[in-house]
């Protein structure tokens, strides 16, 4: 599962590259691993979400910050 997340990860760069406008990743609708909201990149604060290797993949300026969906 590892690989599969980090091959997402490369690919919603380089979508974030290309695409202007407001995004999120989030993993099964419950936890918000990106968000740019006004051209401000986010990664949520968890480590093991966002390992050196994946923090790598991102080519985009970031700064971290969690945040959650209210229901």
């Amino acid at each position: 599962m590892d690989e599969q997340q980090d091959d997402m990860v490369r690919l919603a760069s380089g979508l974030l590259e290309r695409v202007q406008g407001d995004a999120v990743l989030n993993f099964q609708s419950e936890v918000i691993w990106l968000l740019r909201r006004d051209g401000d990149l986010s990664l949520n604060e968890q480590e093991d979400i966002w390992p050196r290797q994946r923090l790598a993949a991102v080519s985009q300026p970031f700064r971290r910050a969690t945040y959650t969906y209210e229901w």
